[in-house]
């Protein structure tokens, strides 16, 4: 049985981070540890299908960087919410901490993500 080096968010938000940092339609990224896994979130402005696959598969960097360990990632396209009243806190849960690196706009209250792209 293999036992899986212990990572913190902080290291696997600075491997994303680098991996995605040539993503003009990166606004930002979010990470929280839950039970015995990783959550990702990115934020892009609205992006089509080819560019959200491709922010996807950039984010395969984190099984190769971190083996052994459970990463969810999701990218939160602006795209596929109905309603601009949308709030990042009804999308990236307020307990994920952001991956700070200016000048991507980090907010802690509820702020449209429509507004936050504008």
């Amino acid at each position: 049985m293999t036992v899986a080096p212990k990572v913190n968010a902080t290291e696997i938000g600075g491997v994303i981070l680098e991996a995605l940092r040539d993503e003009p339609c990166v606004q930002g990224v979010w990470v929280r540890s839950r039970d015995e896994c990783f959550e990702v979130w990115v934020l892009t402005e609205s992006v089509d299908d080819d560019v959200e696959r491709r922010l996807y598969r950039e984010g395969i960097i984190l099984d190769s960087a971190f083996p052994g360990t459970f990463i969810r990632q999701y990218v939160v396209n602006p795209a596929w919410f109905i309603s601009e009243t949308a709030l990042i806190g009804d999308v990236i849960p307020t307990d994920a901490e952001p991956v700070r690196a200016a000048p991507w706009p980090w907010r802690r209250k509820p702020v449209s993500i429509f507004r936050l792209l504008r």
